[in-house]
């Protein structure tokens, strides 16, 4: 449903011009793609737009068809990888965290869907799991509700250009920014979270490489918000 994600703020010659780069029969044009998009994607381009956004689609085109099915063939093998690897704590885990996710976001469709694309994604890169990738993880399966592909290699894309802000120092940066940007963006918020004392947990947890993203407790918010929070277009 539209009303789940952030409204794109394009005029209507600038999606079309955003859906003409797409449909592009040799190449798209990147830069141009990146320009158009800082305002917001329309829903009904979202899917292709991500993929290139992210890197899980090359901008040339000559081979897109069988690099799909390439891609396809990879995640199959990979999801029948971590089956043969139970890892029964990582698997209660993960079915709590989905489950509790799953009540507060009920338009996201298979709660098996999703313990199935972060058990995959952390085991084909031997990655420790956080509460933060869940909702990270959301978005692609709700915009791609059709393809497990799609959305396991748009999460898996996401997660690459993240690395660096899930590293200790990366995470104390990010932290630091946030901060800066609640003080003089929203101060009656930053003053609510200082006198709450919530700023101080919310450093000290970046500083021993926790997830800070709880720093603002997002469990009250509703589904539209947890979709949109973050900047998801």
């Amino acid at each position: 449903s539209s009303a789940l994600l952030v409204p794109a703020m394009l005029t209507p010659r600038e999606e079309q011009e955003m859906a003409e780069v797409l449909e592009s029969e040799c190449a798209v044009e990147m830069d141009k793609l990146a320009t158009l998009c800082r305002l917001g994607i329309p829903e009904r381009l979202r899917a292709e737009a991500w993929k290139y956004l992210l890197g899980v689609t090359r901008p040339e085109k000559a081979q897109e068809l069988s690099l799909g099915k390439l891609m396809e063939q990879r995640y199959l093998r990979l999801e029948r990888a971590w089956q043969s690897d139970p890892q029964l704590e990582l698997t209660r885990r993960i079915k709590a965290e989905v489950r509790g996710h799953h009540a507060a976001a009920p338009h996201l469709r298979s709660r098996q869907r999703l313990e199935r694309l972060l058990r995959t994604y952390l085991h084909c890169h031997a990655a420790d799991y956080t509460s933060g990738m869940l909702h990270l993880l959301a978005p692609f399966e709700h915009v791609y509700r059709d393809s497990d592909t799609d959305a396991y290699f748009g999460f898996e894309g996401l997660m690459g250009q993240l690395s660096w802000a899930l590293t200790f120092e990366g995470r104390k940066q990010m932290a630091v920014a946030l901060l800066t940007l609640l003080r003089h963006l929203l101060p009656e918020l930053y003053a609510h979270l200082e006198a709450e004392e919530r700023l101080t947990t919310g450093t000290r947890a970046a500083e021993t490489g926790r997830d800070w993203s709880r720093l603002v407790d997002t469990s009250t918010l509703d589904a539209e918000k947890r979709l949109t929070t973050g900047g998801w277009r």
